[in-house]
């Protein structure tokens, strides 16, 4: 974005501020919808954990690679996706997105054989991925520059939110199953493809032109070699790996420890989920007051690697593990909407935006593809102790990381 075009052009009046703020807000508002049905699609898995092994018969480690299998499609096209986002437009991205996420829930609850799951996961998560690159880069184009800030940390509350309504969900699957829970996530999915239809305006654009194999490798080269999108995608690979390490298993640990049943696992989970939304809403704030992004990006790291020392440590109670956790997920939420925020700012052009998203979001997935298989490998070998130590130290990597992002 070029800083001499904005400072060209004519302020509005604060009447006419007032009036684009109260209008953005519905968009804002339903595109962030668009992420949490999606996140529910994440979530789903890690309270349905235990009933997928009784029913399917299949071990702790195959389900961890249901889970990330769901990732592994991010972490491979994410920066294709955010290509296809600036030269297709973001707005078709997710309407699809949505409706093939809705399909492929669908066609999951119908199967009866365990091969087909991976498959139909892996489909899963392009639809994710369609979703979660698409929606921010439309924030940029229906919202005053001075909003985006508080937009970003709106939007960012996609994944806790959706996180915990999965969890709750817990006491669902005890009386519909698996298999229902599925074709409830399926229903909401497609009810949302259709709401975002006609909610949001056809705002976002193509902006760079056909879509070419040609054009998405100059435009993922420009992307890869410019130092600020690359630091933004480690980082939020480290933050996802750490809180997926946690989070991924904690509902089946709190039942294993303290012998807890899915819905009370499920809805402590879902309560320090939701405390990540607060940490979003507390970074967005902390961008609107004018926080330098870097020291609250070293900082907030720092505190996840203190407050995840103890969340699977020996000899814990389960207040105190809670208590961790809630800390945890509070100080973990202030990372993406600065991480969100920063993608418009860093991408090389303003052609670039989606791209950048994209890459961004490739990290995410790669954080997300990771944490749980390293933590399952963690502690089946070392014990879940190790799980924690290990969440410590790439949290602490994460801050180093953060003070080597340009400041711009």
């Amino acid at each position: 974005m070029n800083p001499t075009s904005l400072s060209a052009r004519p302020r509005p009046a604060p009447a006419d501020r007032a009036t684009a703020a109260r209008s953005a807000w519905p968009s804002i508002l339903v595109i962030t919808g668009a992420g949490i049905v999606s996140a529910c699609q994440v979530g789903k898995m890690p309270v349905a954990l235990d009933v997928l092994q009784a029913e399917l018969s299949i071990g702790l480690d195959t389900v961890s690679w249901l889970m990330s299998v769901f990732a592994l499609v991010g972490a491979v096209f994410g920066i294709a996706t955010g290509t296809a986002v600036d030269r297709i437009g973001a707005r078709r991205l997710v309407i699809a997105g949505l409706a093939v996420q809705g399909v492929a829930v669908a066609a999951s609850a119908l199967t009866a054989s365990l091969a087909w799951l991976p498959a139909l996961r892996c489909i899963e998560g392009a639809g994710f991925l369609a979703v979660v690159v698409g929606a921010p880069a439309l924030i940029p184009q229906c919202v005053p520059e001075r909003l985006m800030p508080r937009a970003f940390a709106v939007w960012s509350t996609f994944m806790p939110v959706g996180m915990t309504l999965a969890s709750l969900g817990g006491g669902l699957i005890e009386h519909v199953g698996w298999r229902g829970f599925w074709w409830i996530n399926a229903a909401l999915l497609v009810a949302y493809a259709l709401l975002f239809a006609v909610a949001v305006a056809s705002g976002g654009r193509a902006v760079g032109g056909a879509l070419t194999v040609a054009g998405l490798r100059v435009d993922v080269a420009r992307t890869i070699t410019a130092r600020g999108p690359l630091l933004l995608a480690a980082l939020f690979a480290l933050f996802t790996a750490c809180w997926f390490a946690v989070f991924s298993f904690l509902p089946s640990a709190l039942g294993q420890r303290w012998a807890l049943g899915a819905a009370t696992a499920g809805g402590l989970v879902g309560v320090c989920v939701l405390a990540g939304a607060a940490g979003n809403l507390i970074g967005g704030h902390l961008l609107a007051r004018g926080a330098r992004p870097v020291r609250v990006l070293a900082a907030a790291f720092l505190g996840l690697s203190a407050s995840s020392v103890g969340v699977f440590a020996e000899g814990a109670s389960l207040i105190q593990v809670i208590a961790l956790c809630l800390v945890f997920s509070t100080v973990g939420g202030v990372i993406p909407p600065v991480l969100f925020s920063q993608a418009n700012i860093q991408a090389p052009a303003p052609a670039l935006v989606g791209t950048t998203m994209g890459w961004l979001i490739q990290g995410n997935n790669a954080g997300l593809l990771a944490g749980p298989v390293a933590a399952a490998a963690l502690a089946a070998g070392r014990g879940w102790p190790a799980v924690s130590l290990a969440c410590a130290a790439t949290a602490v990597v994460g801050a180093l990381v953060a003070l080597a992002l340009p400041r711009r």
